[in-house]
């Protein structure tokens, strides 16, 4: 597949350089093949075009950037081996999943998998996160110190519970709203949003842990 990309790849760069690409198919070309120069310039072929294997993939890379982005949010070690429980309602993705559990392991340090439906209970004491199609949990318990967690979350808490004052302060400013700066009212709104958000999400996060 490799060797397939890169033919077609030199084939299609051979017009805008000729020379560092007829030396590269030089290496690449079959027995019997002739020079570059001679050969059909690629063309569009629907029968290289994989939809369904190209949007598997897709959702796979989701899911394991989340698990990643998870474990870093606790400073888990790269190195350290995980359990995973992945929810979805997708069949062909449950079984897409089970069929790589060496892809979670190499890419996410994933040792224990388990693919359920969304209508299974939840685990407790969980990291969560979510795409459009799959959810995912990551038990903490026995993982991390629960209690440090708990506390890191909560002085992180209380610092964007301070900021989002000052936006809510704002924006329940008559005056201000009146004469801002488009410009400066957009973004006062803005951090007013991503900062509730924020505090949503470091509440949900201190309750499941609780």
């Amino acid at each position: 597949v490799l060797k397939f990309a890169f033919r077609k790849i030199v084939a299609l760069l051979h017009p805008i350089s000729p020379y560092i690409t007829e030396e590269l198919w030089s290496y690449l070309k079959n027995d019997g093949e002739d020079l570059l120069i001679s050969q059909e310039y690629p063309e569009f072929s629907a029968d290289l075009v994989f939809e369904k294997e190209q949007g598997e993939m897709n959702k796979f890379i989701e899911v394991v950037s989340t698990i990643r982005n998870l474990r870093s949010s606790v400073g888990l070690s790269p190195k350290e081996g995980i359990s995973a429980i992945l929810k979805t309602d997708e069949p062909n993705m449950a079984v897409y999943y089970m069929n790589n559990t060496d892809g979670f392991a190499k890419l996410a340090k994933v040792t224990s998998l388990n693919v359920v439906s969304k209508s299974e209970s939840s685990p407790d004491k969980s990291l969560i996160g979510a795409t459009t199609h799959t959810e995912i949990f990551l038990p903490m318990e026995g993982v991390i110190d629960l209690q440090d967690q708990i506390t890191r979350l909560q002085k992180e808490l209380t610092k964007t519970e301070k900021e989002f004052l000052k936006y809510d302060k704002k924006i329940s400013n008559e005056k201000f709203m009146a004469n801002a700066k488009e410009e400066v009212i957009a973004e006062v709104k803005q951090n007013h949003a991503e900062l509730s958000e924020k505090m949503n999400t470091l509440k949900k996060s201190i309750e499941d842990f609780s």
